[in-house]
């Protein structure tokens, strides 16, 4: 009986130990990958934030009236100015949506933009 008790513990002992190994590969496997895909996603968002500072850097206003100006007669484009809005009550909007605010009472300053053809 005693012998049939130490065969069945030393089995189970054995299966136990497979097991716990097992695991311990695949628990490290798993951390490796976890690693692995922070660094990738770190990667990312530091190449996420050079874009941003590029797109930043090409959206300057001072930029874009240049090249506005540059490529004028290309482009066809007219020069920004008061008169090119309108206010935004003045656009119909269906009856279950509301304007979000009322532009009147943002101020509008004066662009500096000027192109050469109303001098």
């Amino acid at each position: 009986m005693r012998l049939f008790i130490y065969i069945n513990s030393l089995t189970v002992l054995f299966f136990v130990a497979i097991w716990a190994y097992s695991i311990n590969y695949e628990s490290r496997a798993v951390l490796k990958r976890n690693n692995a895909l922070s660094s990738e996603i770190k990667k990312e968002e530091d190449y996420l934030s050079i874009l941003t500072a590029e797109w930043a850097y090409l959206n300057r206003p001072e930029r874009l009236e240049s090249l506005a100006e540059k490529f004028f007669s290309s482009l066809k484009l007219m020069p920004v100015s008061q008169n090119n809005f309108v206010n935004i009550n003045l656009i119909g909007y269906h009856s279950l949506v509301e304007a979000p605010f009322n532009i009147s009472e943002v101020p509008i300053q004066k662009s500096n933009f000027n192109i050469g053809l109303s001098e």
